[in-house]
């Protein structure tokens, strides 16, 4: 049973990883599209070369258990995607409303590592280290996230003045 619920924990952590993934690389291909904007690929590639160490070391962790990965996004994931589209087309300020839906992401992905590290389950202390060095890590993406913000902020009114 205590590896079950084990890998019921971590398969959810991977899955939310997974949709961070998503994001990120859903977040390139809409904001490099426009016009006038910052070119995204070298922020949002660093956070997704994050997640996939997440990914590794909680492979890695199932791998131990004898267990199986679900390497897919969940569905409010996919969702979240949609809403990305939908807020990108009819908001007036598109790159704010892409950002802010990266934004919700990571901060849906933190709550799931806290409900994690707050869980009854008992885990190693070398899991336990690991999960806190991801969500560490989260808190980073959280920053470079409002980094790139204010720099296509500066960028756009800079483009806007030259015009």
């Amino acid at each position: 049973m205590k590896s079950f619920r084990h890998l019921e924990f971590i398969n959810t952590l991977i899955e939310l990883n997974s949709d961070r993934i998503a994001c990120y690389e859903h977040a390139i291909s809409l904001l490099n599209a426009r016009d006038g904007a910052l070119n995204a690929t070298p922020f949002f590639e660093q956070l997704i070369h994050e997640c996939k160490h997440n990914l590794r070391d909680l492979m890695a962790e199932v791998k131990k258990l004898n267990g199986f990965t679900s390497h897919q996004t969940s569905l409010m994931g996919k969702a979240m995607l949609v809403w990305m589209d939908v807020r990108s087309l009819l908001s007036h300020h598109p790159v704010n409303a892409i950002l802010s839906c990266c934004e919700a992401i990571d901060k849906f992905v933190m709550r799931g590592y806290d409900r994690a590290l707050a869980s009854t389950i008992k885990i190693s202390d070398s899991l336990r280290q690991r999960l806190l060095d991801h969500r560490i890590a989260l808190e980073s993406s959280d920053a470079l996230l409002h980094t790139y913000k204010a720099l296509q902020e500066t960028y756009m009114l800079t483009q806007h003045h030259s015009s």
